[in-house]
């Protein structure tokens, strides 16, 4: 394919999500395989390999939009062995190493320096009025961080770039914030941002006001959010990427599983509420005492009195919302550990090929054409010396040990040393087409007749 390539995506752009979505074998055993090439030659245990991925890089002139590239297509539909295949590794590769790394080794540094300066300045010495320098900093920087986010959300609305989001049970969101932790990063900026502008008088003296308890919540929530964020960090090392794409899914799982318990929990509070027994005086306390039974803390004694109907349905509760619910709970967390145990490394070269594309999407679109030309896919990539190939591609020298590799291709095309001519006849593919050629040449020589192109 590495010779058709070019009509081939031409005509069929989306081919690589369509075979993601209907045939993934033919993806893997016939695309993927097409464009790649193996030499024969091997020079001091190496030899060189050709990958043919222009087309799957994609060329931001002709598709600007991030998430209609092949990659992105790898990522959404395709499943997590295809990042396997030394094609889709390679792909990979070339792209975390040229930009993504170093975008997110940014993200990261800014967002640990904001982590720092809120920890002394906002938690440590949180009454320290000496302090309120270093807080306002922290908010100002918050704040400009914060802005830059939303005006990559902005453009990629502009873009009609939207992706679903977990988090907002699958509605489709602005794709930077598709992604759990810009979505969680951008919500604790904005916690430090209304904690940060506060009064030092405020801060000194707990009043219980409303607005004292606000303030303190957006302390808690953005300190929790802030260290939760530094667990991208993992994603720089193969082995502690699997460990947070593993930690994402639990995290999945538990929040979906929240989702119908909120549900079960507001609909037996309001049940109770009409009773208006013990406890259940308010919709507020019954939820609150619906949530210590569930949770098993500080649960308040129950009067002999109670209202028998309101017995069934704490029972009703206690099976569905407390049994039942983490019953499911935990054989869903072990079918999809199961799941993600077989293809660790898979899952987390995909999570990676994942941030690559949010990094990218941040990136204007004059930066992602030069580093596009940079690539000088214009350049014909040689096979042997001598020997000039196609363009489209790059090579690699790798250790001739990937021959045993599952995914080895020998080279498709066969080819033949010397000098070309049109009155050389056609090379054939077998000793026995020789041997009959030969044959019939004689035949028609001994007879004296003239030379006529013969079908064998």
């Amino acid at each position: 394919y590495y010779y058709g390539r070019e009509v081939l995506f031409s005509v069929h752009p989306d081919i690589v999500e369509k075979l993601c979505q209907q045939c993934p074998e033919v993806l893997l055993d016939t695309l993927l395989a097409g464009l790649m090439w193996h030499s024969k030659e091997v020079e001091n245990g190496y030899i060189a390999v050709n990958y043919y991925i222009k087309e799957l890089y994609g060329d931001p002139k002709e598709e600007p939009n991030v998430w209609k590239q092949a990659m992105a297509a790898l990522v959404e539909y395709g499943r997590a062995e295809m990042f396997d295949h030394p094609v889709a590794k390679r792909l990979l590769q070339v792209k975390w190493e040229r930009f993504g790394k170093g975008y997110l080794l940014w993200l990261l540094g800014v967002h640990l320096v904001i982590l720092a300066m809120f920890m002394v300045g906002s938690v440590e010495n949180r009454e320290n009025c000496a302090f309120m320098p270093l807080r306002y900093l922290t908010g100002v920087v918050s704040l400009l961080v914060l802005l830059a986010q939303i005006a990559v959300c902005a453009r990629h609305v502009k873009e009609g770039l939207f992706s679903p989001c977990f988090l907002c049970l699958g509605l489709k969101v602005p794709s930077w914030m598709s992604d759990t932790c810009n979505l969680v990063r951008m919500v604790a900026l904005l916690l430090i941002v209304i904690a940060s502008f506060q009064s030092c008088g405020m801060l000194q003296y707990d009043d219980g006001s409303v607005r004292e308890i606000v303030v303190s919540a957006c302390h808690s929530f953005a300190s929790l959010l802030l260290w939760f964020q530094v667990l991208q960090v993992l994603v720089l090392s193969t082995r502690l990427a699997a460990i947070t794409f593993t930690l994402g899914r639990l995290a999945e799982q538990i929040f979906y599983n929240m989702v119908v318990v909120a549900i079960f929990v507001g609909a037996f509070a309001t049940a109770l509420t009409a009773l208006q027994q013990e406890h259940f005086e308010s919709f507020g306390s019954s939820i609150i005492f619906l949530v210590r039974v569930a949770l098993n803390t500080q649960v308040p004694e129950m009067s002999e009195g109670f209202d028998p109907l309101g017995l069934f349905f704490m029972f009703g509760f206690c099976i569905v919302a407390v049994i039942g619910i983490l019953n499911i709970l935990i054989v869903q967390i072990l079918s999809q550990f199961s799941i993600v145990a077989r293809s660790t490394q898979s899952y987390a070269l995909q999570h990676c090929a994942y941030i690559c594309i949010q990094m990218e999407s941040v990136m204007t679109l004059g930066k992602r054409n030069k580093l596009f030309y940079e690539m000088h896919f214009e350049i014909p990539v040689p096979f042997d010396h001598g020997d000039a190939g196609p363009s489209g591609g790059i090579q690699v020298i790798e250790p001739a040990s990937v021959r045993n590799s599952s995914y080895y291709q020998p080279d498709r095309v066969l080819r033949y040393t010397g000098d070309s001519s049109p009155s050389d006849p056609w090379p054939s593919l077998s000793l026995e087409e020789d041997a009959l050629l030969g044959a019939a040449v004689e035949n028609l020589v001994d007879q004296g007749g003239d030379m006529v192109p013969m079908a064998l």
